[in-house]
């Protein structure tokens, strides 16, 4: 007969493996990791100059926007070096700049940006809220803030989250919509908007209050 702990952690080890599996459809990839025109799209009609790409990857949604927007002077933060190998290589001749580091120390001075993205890597964050306030000192008055992220349904986000808990080392943390309404708001942001963009990915959008926090 099995105790109470070890049928705590069968029921973690099969939420695991159903997780796994999901994860690894290239129906959830493609959902989840194929969004880039969603953004592009939210900045349309925005007057802007300066962006930054919060956790840039290999590039491809700096590449992406300067295919709209020739003009604009961007910087890509990642906290991977190969990754920002990458994106220099793929962004060659762009007017962009690259920088490595931590998201909640953001080696960026106050009110330099007038967009932050931040596209697949904001349920990786372990202090989310910490970001946020980053992201919002950095950004101008008005500035606006769009995060395009993983989906999951109520059920799949609970097995998530009791299967991945909280820690230092590595997080996937997903968010119902409500949760991010609250973050932002937390972190001084207004004009707050989320959608659904498909079944496995949403995007949210903000604009920067100006009013600098009190830590």
């Amino acid at each position: 007969i099995m105790s109470t702990k070890e049928k705590s952690e069968k029921k973690s080890v099969i939420s695991r493996d159903v997780l796994a599996a999901m994860f690894n459809t290239s129906e959830f990839k493609q959902y989840s990791h194929d969004c880039r025109q969603e953004v592009v799209e939210s900045l349309e009609g925005h007057e802007f100059k300066t962006l930054l790409d919060l956790d840039c990857g290999g590039g491809k949604m700096l590449e992406q926007l300067f295919e709209t927007f020739p003009d604009m002077e961007a910087c890509g933060f990642d906290y991977s070096l190969d990754r920002l190998n990458g994106a220099k290589e793929r962004l060659e001749g762009k007017n962009v700049s690259f920088k490595f580091g931590n998201a909640q120390c953001l080696p960026y001075e106050d009110n330099q940006f007038d967009v932050v993205v931040s596209t697949s890597t904001f349920h990786h964050y372990p202090y989310p809220d910490n970001v946020l306030k980053e992201v919002h000192r950095v950004l101008k008055p008005k500035g606006i803030l769009v995060i395009c992220d993983t989906y999951l349904g109520a059920t799949l986000r609970y097995l998530n989250n009791f299967c991945k808990p909280i820690n230092e080392v590595t997080e996937i943390r997903m968010y119902s919509e409500k949760e991010i309404w609250q973050m932002l708001g937390g972190a001084g942001f207004n004009g707050i908007t989320w959608r659904r963009l498909n079944k496995h990915a949403y995007l949210a959008k903000a604009v920067a209050s100006g009013i600098p926090l009190i830590a």
